[in-house]
């Protein structure tokens, strides 16, 4: 049998793109040759936004881009162009408001028709193959779409004209309109908010579908822990809303109870049954906030559950120790066949006897709790529980619950893996080396802090070309200069990498990275971070980068990056900008918390204000003695970092006591006598 044609994405890195480079449709990648067809040849475009380990992605693919009735329409009617979002994130935030606009939600894959200009007039996210659930079927879209530019084109100008004001007025309104950046006050209030959507019964957030929320839940995390003057009661209602959240999707099926990764969110609200993908990005996110949580409470179960989040980061490491992007929710063409059991499963894997106890503690019955009669594994049964029920000791029960997971995690290994998008971005790196080197400092655990520097440097020499950052590299080829996203999460990973390792070098990136954010990607008119370089490519409009979703804002991750470097390095410039992005979007954060997470935790740190220790002086017992009283609890505020001489002109000339190391304590930019006792330096950070 002759194996398809290849269309014009077979020349593609992405995997995404390569996975439709065999259908039927004549795709176009993103580029001026596909808007100059469209134009020679007064066709509109047919613009398709998703990513490798979307579901409905692959279910249209199946469905729509597959079919040769429909690839016949779009390549008659239509210059067809697909995108990947994970490479284009400015193609997907721009067109993602057009379905917004249109009053429907976004998501993927996407789906707007253009005209040759590049302006939308038309979209939706997956068409079905039929009419259903109030969707036109997307023949019928198609049909109607090339009816009406060939016979109402005045009526298609008119829509792509209103789309494009209501574009300009949807960037507008996220510029921003406030005037102060928040106080203590404003920032309780924003807390109280997020509080009042809290599910206390199973935790997280709304309703299903239920997703994590790791922003949110970081901002409530110094709510409860740091030092604002914050009355008791809502710390203790902050405490119990991320101690709830985080145990509730520990032990749900949102986990993979086996590979310690986490899925993209769960269709229920009690956490029970995942929508399968995996991201880097999540779990790069969630690493740091159970570490964070496990510092903060004290709670060694959550320093567990990072410790699987890096067992799963492993899984995704490239050879040079970079992280790939994402893994499949399907294998073998079946959502979540890779991770579900069935009772049968367990005793021909287990044997009867450790059958049962893992059956019990994993939630394993007749019937299942998914499709087909499979279970999805959570955690049902505490070690006490089943210790009672089994009349077993509780280290034989952990026991054997090694060995059950021993022999599942053999067993799956040899089943059909879900596909893994194998290509390396700047930015998600970026959140995986912070996450690392923070957890690494949190829980004392130098491997972790080892990969964020080997991530490090396998992104930094894979991912520059001259001065310039790139965004995705893969197979030995980089490419797509890289957004703002890039630059802020790879910023703010590395100055994490600087304070738990004292290498200037991270720093001296960190700071060569910020002064890029300030110039290509800042705009002082405007107060305003946008997503692409100012000396970009241009879309119909520029795109502001100012709200939080599932992955930070790109304004949010450079503006947290920027006070901590403004205190290392006392560079006035990124004080400067921080200051006004948290006054830009003040009022937006106190009216809307959810959609600024982890802005709300760059405003904690800015009402706090940061102080710096220095621990200065040749490495050795001394030393690590006073670097670890600078590091007790969970202070955020406290920038503590351990080297030979100092950072910033605060540590200019500044070194050891009476050749001991010494600890120098630092506010605005003035500093404290030298500290040598780790007691009088506790003292004097919890004055």
């Amino acid at each position: 049998m002759a194996e398809p044609r290849r269309n014009r994405l077979a020349s593609a890195t992405s995997p995404y793109l390569l996975q439709h480079s065999r259908d039927p449709v004549d795709w176009f990648p993103w580029g001026e040759e596909a808007f100059e067809k469209a134009r020679r040849e007064d066709r509109p475009i047919f613009l398709s936004v998703g990513y490798s380990a979307c579901h409905w992605c692959h279910v249209m693919q199946k469905d729509a881009f597959s079919e040769e009735e429909i690839a016949q329409a779009l390549n008659r009617d239509f210059v067809s162009v697909k995108v990947d979002r994970e490479e284009r994130p400015d193609v997907d935030e721009l067109y993602q408001g057009v379905v917004q606009l249109l009053g429907r939600p976004g998501g993927w894959p996407l789906s707007v028709f253009l005209t040759p200009d590049g302006r939308p007039f038309f979209g939706g996210t997956y068409f079905p193959p039929r009419d259903a659930h109030g969707l036109p079927s997307f023949r019928r879209v198609l049909a109607a779409v090339t009816d009406a530019w060939n016979h109402r084109r005045d009526e298609i100008e008119r829509m792509a004209d209103e789309i494009a004001r209501g574009l300009s007025a949807y960037v507008a309104a996220g510029l921003g309109e406030g005037e102060s950046a928040p106080a203590a006050t404003e920032l309780f209030e924003a807390a109280e908010k997020i509080l009042s959507a809290l599910d206390a019964v199973h935790g997280g957030f709304f309703g299903a579908p239920k997703f994590p929320h790791p922003l949110e839940l970081s901002f409530l995390l110094r709510i409860a822990a740091m030092p604002l003057g914050v009355d008791e009661g809502l710390s203790a209602r902050a405490r119990e809303a991320v101690e709830i959240s985080l145990d509730a999707m520990a032990r749900g099926g949102v986990r993979d109870q086996l590979g310690g990764g986490f899925h993209r969110y769960a269709v229920d609200e009690r956490w029970a049954v995942p929508h399968f993908e995996q991201m880097l990005y999540d779990n790069a996110l969630l690493l740091r906030l159970y570490a964070e949580a496990a510092r903060a409470f004290g709670r060694h179960d959550f320093a567990g559950v990072a410790a699987g989040i890096v067992d799963w980061l492993d899984e995704m490491r490239d050879p040079a120790s970079a992280f790939f992007s994402s893994r499949d929710a399907d294998s073998e063409g079946v959502e979540g066949r890779y991770y579900v059991w069935t009772p049968e499963e367990f005793e021909e894997v287990l044997g009867a006897e450790l059958a049962e106890v893992a059956m019990a503690r994993f939630g394993v019955l007749a019937g299942g709790n998914f499709e087909g009669g499979t279970t999805v594994l959570s955690i049902a049964a505490s070690v006490p529980e089943l210790s009672r029920r089994f009349g077993r000791s509780e280290e034989e029960i952990r026991g054997m619950l090694r060995e059950a997971r021993r022999r599942l995690l053999e067993s799956r290994a040899r089943r059909v893996p879900p596909a893994t998008d194998d290509k390396i971005l700047a930015g998600w790196n970026g959140l995986a080396i912070g996450a690392l080197a923070a957890a690494g400092r949190l829980l004392e655990d130098n491997s972790l802090v080892e990969r964020a520097r080997r991530a490090a440097a396998a992104v930094l020499s894979r991912l520059r070309e001259e001065d310039r950052l790139l965004r995705v590299y893969r197979e030995g080829r980089a490419g797509q200069d890289a957004f703002l996203d890039d630059h802020a999460f790879l910023c703010e990973g590395l100055v994490e990498l600087f304070e738990s390792t004292g290498e200037l070098r991270w720093l001296d990136e960190a700071v060569m990275l910020a002064r890029t954010i300030a110039r290509r990607f800042w705009d002082d008119a405007t107060q305003t971070f946008y997503l692409e370089p100012e000396d970009g490519e241009r879309l119909i409009v520029r795109v502001v980068a100012a709200r939080d979703g599932a992955v930070p804002a790109g304004a949010s991750s450079a503006t947290l990056a920027f006070l901590r470097l403004r205190a290392l390095t006392g560079e006035d410039e990124f004080g400067r900008i921080a200051e006004a992005h948290l006054r830009r979007q003040g009022q937006a954060m106190a009216e809307n918390p959810f959609s600024f997470g982890h802005l709300l935790c760059a405003a904690v740190l800015h009402a706090r204000g940061i102080t710096e220790v220095a621990v200065l002086g040749p490495p050795g017992p001394k030393r690590d003695s006073l670097l670890a009283a600078s590091r007790e609890g969970f202070r955020p505020d406290i920038l503590a970092y351990a080297s030979e001489r100092g950072a910033g002109p605060a540590m200019a000339g500044r070194g050891g006591a009476d050749g001991e190391p010494a600890a120098w304590v630092c506010r605005q930019f003035a500093c404290e006598r030298p500290r040598t006792d780790p007691d009088e330096l506790r003292a004097a950070l919890h004055a």
